[in-house]
């Protein structure tokens, strides 16, 4: 289902943005999302998020041109028949033509004994979980004791296939249209909420995996999103307050972080608070924090 909503501002959209990472908002990860694991057929079948799956449709159409988009793409593109959803290369969810499917598949079958150990066990544990039911992606996760995001691992079998079970809502958003959850329209329309001080994003976290128009909603300037989306292992980003102040990298004990602006003392404290809070054990030495970039105390 797809029906157009007035565009959601820029803040509330970095904001749900935000929400989507743990480390963002100190709060538990929310595993109950739209994705219904479900038998069809003789292989077990799931559901991921939506936005993913229009993604994925864009790339899989267009795997050599990074800047190629399918032309009149909609809500419902993916229920062609002829098409098959499953969990591709680096496990981002795909819609290709189903006889293209062994390819994204089988033709990924890890080489090692340990890879290939773990797929097929995945992949006997979802079947033994499902007993020809449609559950919950998460919930699957959670029978088997695992991360549901390890239920990838399956993919590479051949025998699991991922079906999205959700509703569309086009929206306007200050970078163009998109696509988001029916269910997540009410949280883009409300007020920023309370957001933790300061927090040290991984590298590729949820919260900033984000390409083209997109990133512009987090990083309004160009070259501070070159330094924060690069064209190496990015770095990780520094949250303060909610928003993307720039970037921090680890060499063992040292923690270094660039800033794009001026920090107050209160701020700089907040942020080397969080640096030393990880535990990181093996270290021969007490964690310590380099500033770069702005970080000049006021």
């Amino acid at each position: 289902m797809a029906r157009a909503c007035r565009p959601p501002a820029r803040e509330p959209v970095r904001s749900w943005l935000g929400r989507r990472s743990t480390m963002a908002t100190s709060t538990p990860a929310n595993a109950s999302s739209p994705a219904n694991i479900s038998p069809v057929g003789p292989p077990p079948t799931m559901t991921t998020a939506c936005s993913v799956i229009i993604r994925g449709f864009h790339a899989a159409c267009c795997l050599a041109f990074d800047s190629c988009r399918v032309a009149g793409a909609s809500a419902t593109a993916w229920e062609a028949p002829g098409l098959v959803q499953l969990w591709g290369p680096r496990f981002s969810a795909y819609v290709v033509a189903a006889e293209d499917a062994p390819v994204f598949t089988l033709g990924r079958m890890p080489g090692d004994a340990r890879g290939l150990a773990r797929a097929h066990e995945t992949a006997s544990r979802i079947r033994t979980v499902l007993e020809g039911r449609s559950l919950p992606f998460g919930a699957v996760g959670r029978a088997m004791g695992v991360p549901p995001n390890s239920l990838r691992y399956a993919t590479t079998t051949g025998t699991v296939l991922i079906r999205w079970d959700g509703a569309l809502v086009q929206v306007r958003t200050p970078v163009g249209e998109a696509w988001v959850l029916s269910e997540d329209e009410a949280a883009l329309r409300q007020k920023p909420g309370p957001v933790a001080g300061a927090r040290l994003l991984p590298s590729g976290d949820a919260c900033y995996l984000l390409w083209g128009a997109d990133r512009e909603l987090l990083v309004p300037e160009a070259a501070h999103r070159a330094a924060l989306w690069t064209t190496r292992v990015w770095p990780g980003a520094l949250l303060l307050a909610g928003e993307i102040i720039g970037v921090w990298r680890r060499s063992a004990a040292e923690v270094t972080i660039e800033t794009w602006r001026p920090l107050s003392r209160a701020a700089r404290a907040a942020v080397e608070a969080e640096a030393l809070s990880p535990p990181l054990p093996g270290l021969a030495a007490s964690v310590a924090v380099r500033w770069g970039g702005a970080a000049v105390a006021q």
